[in-house]
């Protein structure tokens, strides 16, 4: 019995993988000087441009495609880590945790049209 060739790997799956990278650091860089101001703006016009252009960006993250299960678990560990910070904690039960329950629906409802979600 000969054994199956495994399949090419497809463009969408490559494309998918470079997404995901890319809506991770893409959202890291708008983090960044959110940080570096220990999210204390005192600037309301600067701290509405940071943390908007920071919740578009971990929008779009939370609602990139994944190449695979690993990819999705990746992407759930990071969105974890970054909501416990912000929250101060894990879930339990009285946090929002919004990105990760939006990716989770993305993943299984990949036909649907995410973009009149809002985050937070």
């Amino acid at each position: 019995m000969s054994k199956k060739p495994d399949k090419p790997k497809t463009r969408k799956a490559s494309a998918n993988r470079a997404a995901l990278a890319q809506a991770i650091a893409h959202h890291k860089t708008a983090q960044a000087p959110i940080d570096a101001r220990f999210g204390r703006i005192d600037d309301d016009a600067l701290a509405t441009q940071l943390f908007t252009a920071e919740g578009d960006a971990l929008k779009v993250l939370a609602e990139t495609p994944c190449a695979s299960d690993a990819e999705f678990v990746e992407k759930m560990r990071y969105l974890l880590a970054h909501e416990t910070r912000i929250f101060g904690g894990p879930p339990d039960g009285s946090h929002d945790f919004g990105s990760i329950v939006i990716a989770v629906d993305c993943h299984f409802n990949t036909d649907r049209d995410f973009n009149q979600v809002p985050i937070g």
